[in-house]
């Protein structure tokens, strides 16, 4: 029978028994590393939050001397306003009671104002009826040349009806002509045409008054026109002048009041930030816990 001590193994028995102990080495070197870095990283976590919670204790206790000295100092100017107020204390009564103001004056004052006010009430008054009294005689003046041109127009026109046709006046003077003897009719004619020439010069005389008149009467409406153009043009820049500052204004307004909202907001924002800081550092009991469940 033969024994385990009388086999030998085999070359390739003894080549897979050697790589089997490298692999079995490689294994342990690798958990014996794997091992060493968990105990490293172990400390350094240790040590970073062994760091953290100082840090925190630090940045607590500098929190809790700042609200120290904030809370003394508002004490002390609470105080220093308190001791204030009671030594003012009666002063605006007696400020009020020697401050007494004057009813006579005020009485005086009231009535000059009032006579001021009334003495520029009639000087307005007056000034309305003089430039209504202007406006009025202006109409009228304007009234009374047009009837002035219209009764020159009618004479203009009865002359001009008054007057004889020209071609009866012809016939007439050949007829006698022919009847009576050469000095008569000589002597009729002359009379005729000198009746005529006096009849064309009233009509002339007439029809360049009234040609005046109406030439003086369009020039006069055409001022009127432009300077009524004029006003208008003037009241209109200045509307459009008053228009464009409202529109500023309004505008500014609006800008003001947004502003004046953002600036309230962001008051309050500030505020409630502020109330949130002081209520978490005054929570000073409640700090150490608050560190253990961060380290934990």
């Amino acid at each position: 029978m033969l024994t385990r001590s009388r086999i030998t193994p085999s070359p390739n028995e003894t080549k897979l028994l050697l790589e089997e102990q490298t692999k079995h080495r490689r294994r342990m070197r690798l958990l014996q590393v794997r091992q060493q870095g968990q105990v490293i990283a172990k400390n350094i976590r240790s040590n970073v939050e062994e760091k953290r919670s100082n840090a925190l204790q630090d940045i607590a206790s500098e929190l809790n001397k700042q609200h120290e000295l904030s809370k003394e100092v508002k004490y002390a100017n609470i105080k220093q306003k308190y001791a204030k107020g009671l030594n003012e204390f009666g002063t605006a009564q007696k400020d009020a009671r020697e401050n007494c103001p004057d009813q006579m004056l005020i009485e005086a004052m009231f009535q000059e104002q009032k006579k001021i006010a009334k003495r520029r009430y009639c000087d307005a008054v007056n000034q309305l009826q003089t430039v209504r009294s202007i406006e009025e005689k202006k109409q009228k003046d304007e009234v009374n040349r047009r009837k002035l041109v219209s009764q020159k127009e009618k004479l203009r026109a009865k002359h001009i009806a008054m007057l004889p046709n020209p071609e009866n006046s012809t016939k007439d003077s050949t007829g006698t002509s022919q009847e009576n003897s050469g000095n008569a009719t000589s002597g009729t004619y002359q009379s005729g045409c000198s009746f005529v020439e006096r009849a064309t010069g009233s009509e002339r005389n007439a029809f360049d008054d009234a040609r005046a008149a109406a030439l003086k009467e369009e020039e006069i409406i055409l001022q009127k026109k432009q300077n009524q153009l004029c006003t208008e043009n003037a009241q209109q820049e200045r509307a459009h002048f008053r228009h464009i500052a409202a529109l500023q204004q309004t505008r500014m307004e609006n800008e003001y009041r947004s502003l004046e909202n953002d600036l309230k907001q962001l008051q309050k924002k500030d505020a409630l930030k502020r109330r949130g800081n002081v209520t978490s550092v005054c929570a000073t009991p409640a700090l150490d816990v608050s560190l253990q469940d961060l380290m934990a």
